[in-house]
C-alpha cells in the first residue's frame, strides 16, 4: 500500500521588500530584465503523456472499477496532463506541493474520469464517445502507430511538444505512475523523422507510383511519372487505368504490365486499358499480388503475390510462358538492371516494424539478406496483403524506398495516415536515411 505522505494543497507566496534603498542606474549598467512573460510562461510548461491499457479493478479487498494513481513531481513547474487508457479508467492524481498542474486532458477508446485535482484546474474529456472527441484513442508503448498519432493530436490541440511519456499495460494498486522528469527521446517532436540536409541529397529522377488516400480506409487515387528524392513532379502523373494498382515497363517491347485486380495484365495507358493475361495450368493460381516489375536481361515479368504466402513468378511476353520461381516471396520487388540482382523487400507483420531486403538471383533464390534500419514510423513498412503502399526503385548505387500512405495505421480510431516517406537505401547494408517527407491527399 501507499506510505507517501503527500501535499496536494496550492501554495501562494506573499513578499513585501521593504527598506531597500533606491540606488540610480546608468545607462552602462543597466540590469538585465526578466524575460517577457510570454516566453517565461512557454519555459516553465510542459506537457506529459501518461498512457496504459487498463487500470487495477481490486484494492483494499474491494472490487472496483478500473483505477490507476499518478505522481506529478515538477516543481516550478505549469504541467498539462494528459492520460490516455483502453479501459474505463478513473484517475487519481496526486501532485507535488511546488508544482502547478494546470490542465487535465483526458483520451482514450472508453470513457474516463480523473480525481484529487485543486478545483481550478481545467478537464477536458477527449475520449472516444465525446463530442468531438479529440483523442479517442489509447497509446502506452513507444513504438506504435496509436503512440504516434497522440503525437499528431497534442500537437494539433496544444501546440507544444511532448515532454514526457510514461506508459505501462496495467496500473497497480500499490504504485503511483510517476512523472517527475523530461525525456530528450527525439519520438516525442512531431517533426520525428527529420530528412537529411538536401544538400547533402544526391540529384536523382525516377519512375514511380503515386498514391494519395482518400477519406474513407482502403479508399486510394493511384497515378504514375516521375519522382525526385522530395516527391513526385505532379505535372508529369498520369491516373492509372481502373482497378490497376501498380505498374512495370518493357523497353523492348515498349509496353506497360501490371497488377490489375487479382491478376496480371497487359497495360494501356492511353485508352486506359487492361487484359488479363491467363496464366493456364502452368503454375498456382495468383492470390492478392502484391508487386511487379521487369527483368530487361531476361525479358520477363515479375510478379509477387502474398495470397497463401505467395509465389515469385515470371511472365515472358514473347513465349507466353508462366514460371513459379519461388515460394513466400518478398511483396516489394526492383529488378536492379546494373547488378543484374532483384531486390525485394519483406516485411514481418509478426515483429512490429522489422522488413530486411533480400537480394534475389535470377531463379528467385535469396542470396543475401539484411535488416533494413532508418528512423521509421511504426507500422509503415508493413506490407500485404496485396499492393501495399512501399516501393523499390534502383538508383545508381543506392535502393530508393517509397512510402506511401494506403493503409489505416493503428486501430479503427486512429486518423487516417497522411504523410509519404522517401528514403535512400545502401542495398548492401540495409541502412535507409530519410531524404523528404511530406503530407498527401485526403482530407
Amino acid at each position: 500500500m501507499l506510505t507517501r505522505c503527500l501535499l496536494v494543497l496550492p501554495i501562494v507566496w506573499l513578499a513585501t521588500l521593504a527598506g531597500v534603498p533606491h540606488t540610480p542606474v546608468g545607462a552602462e549598467d543597466k540590469p538585465k530584465g526578466d524575460p517577457p512573460a510570454r516566453a517565461k510562461d512557454d519555459k516553465d510548461r510542459e506537457l506529459h503523456a501518461v498512457g496504459i491499457y487498463e487500470g487495477y479493478t481490486k484494492s483494499e479487498g474491494k472490487i472496483h472499477g478500473g483505477k490507476a494513481q499518478v505522481l506529478v513531481q515538477r516543481p516550478g513547474k505549469k504541467v498539462t496532463l494528459v492520460l490516455t487508457s483502453y479501459a474505463p479508467v478513473t484517475w487519481e492524481v496526486a501532485i507535488d506541493k511546488d508544482t502547478i498542474v494546470e490542465k487535465v486532458i483526458l483520451g482514450g477508446y472508453k470513457r474516463s474520469a480523473v480525481k484529487g485535482l485543486p478545483e481550478k484546474v481545467e478537464v477536458i474529456e477527449a475520449f472516444n464517445g465525446v463530442k468531438n472527441a479529440a483523442l479517442p484513442f489509447y497509446a502506452y508503448k513507444f513504438d506504435t502507430p496509436n503512440f504516434r498519432a497522440l503525437v499528431e493530436a497534442l500537437d494539433g490541440m496544444t501546440g507544444r511538444k511532448l515532454t514526457s511519456f510514461t506508459g505501462v499495460y496495467g496500473a497497480k494498486a500499490d504504485d503511483y505512475i510517476e512523472v517527475n522528469q523530461t525525456q530528450t527521446d527525439a519520438r516525442l517532436s512531431i517533426d520525428y523523422p527529420v530528412p537529411v540536409a538536401a544538400e547533402k541529397l544526391p540529384k536523382l529522377t525516377f519512375q514511380a507510383h503515386h498514391s494519395a488516400p482518400g477519406a474513407m480506409p482502403h479508399e486510394v487515387t493511384r497515378s504514375f511519372g516521375e519522382f525526385t528524392l522530395t516527391g513526385p513532379k505532379t505535372d508529369t502523373l498520369l491516373a492509372l487505368p481502373k482497378d490497376v494498382s501498380r505498374i512495370t515497363y518493357d523497353p523492348v517491347g515498349k509496353k506497360y504490365y501490371g497488377i490489375h485486380r487479382h491478376a496480371l495484365g497487359a497495360i494501356d495507358m492511353e485508352k486506359k486499358k487492361a487484359v488479363v493475361i491467363d496464366t493456364g495450368l502452368q503454375v498456382p493460381e495468383i492470390s492478392w499480388p502484391a508487386d511487379v516489375t521487369f527483368d530487361t536481361k531476361r525479358e520477363r515479368v515479375l510478379l509477387a503475390t502474398s495470397g497463401g504466402g505467395g509465389y515469385l513468378y515470371a511472365y515472358t511476353p514473347k513465349t507466353g510462358k508462366w514460371e513459379a520461381l519461388a515460394e513466400k516471396p518478398a511483396q516489394v520487388l526492383a529488378y536492379h538492371a546494373k547488378d543484374d540482382v532483384i531486390y525485394g523487400l519483406k516485411s514481418d507483420l509478426g515483429r512490429e516494424g522489422v522488413a530486411e531486403l533480400q537480394a534475389i538471383n535470377a531463379q528467385g533464390a535469396v542470396v543475401t539478406a539484411a535488416k533494413i534500419s532508418g528512423e521509421f514510423l511504426p507500422g509503415v513498412l508493413n506490407a500485404g496483403p496485396g499492393v501495399s503502399g512501399l516501393q523499390l526503385i534502383p538508383a545508381g548505387d543506392k535502393l530508393v524506398l517509397l512510402i506511401s500512405p494506403t493503409e489505416r495505421l493503428g486501430g479503427s480510431e486512429v486518423p487516417l495516415q497522411k504523410m509519404a516517406y522517401t528514403y535512400l537505401i545502401d542495398p548492401k547494408t540495409g541502412k535507409a536515411e530519410l531524404a523528404w517527407k511530406g503530407k498527401v491527399g485526403g482530407k
